[in-house]
């Protein structure tokens, strides 16, 4: 009961805080500078992969991953022509993820998470 009179106090250093430390740790968020995956300043957990897909369009292709658990999705951050990059239905593993794309033989940057 004696450290319930100190919550107010407690209460008021941390909103005094709370928007510096915000401002800090947001703007510390990264997904590095380059996609080699070997960049120090990459914080944001998840793997760069660079390729083209097949020369047919819709056809299901795999990329392999090496995250030490099973992806929950992707980012396409670059692409070299109008296109979709979609999950081909084939269930993800801890070492490829299954995709299709709508178009034929698109070069793609993508973020996998």
């Amino acid at each position: 009961m004696r450290y319930l009179t100190q919550l107010p106090k407690i209460k008021s250093v941390i909103d005094a805080n709370l928007d510096v430390v915000m401002r800090k740790v947001v703007s510390q968020i990264s997904f590095g500078q380059s996609t080699d995956n070997k960049d120090q300043g990459q914080n944001i957990t998840g793997q760069w992969v660079t390729g083209t897909s097949p020369g047919t369009a819709n056809t299901e292709f795999s990329i392999p991953v090496n995250l030490g658990y099973i992806p929950v999705g992707f980012d396409v951050k670059r692409q070299g022509a109008a296109a979709s990059f979609y999950d081909s239905g084939t269930p993800w593993t801890s070492s490829h993820i299954f995709l299709k794309c709508s178009a034929v033989s698109v070069t793609y940057t993508l973020f996998i998470h």
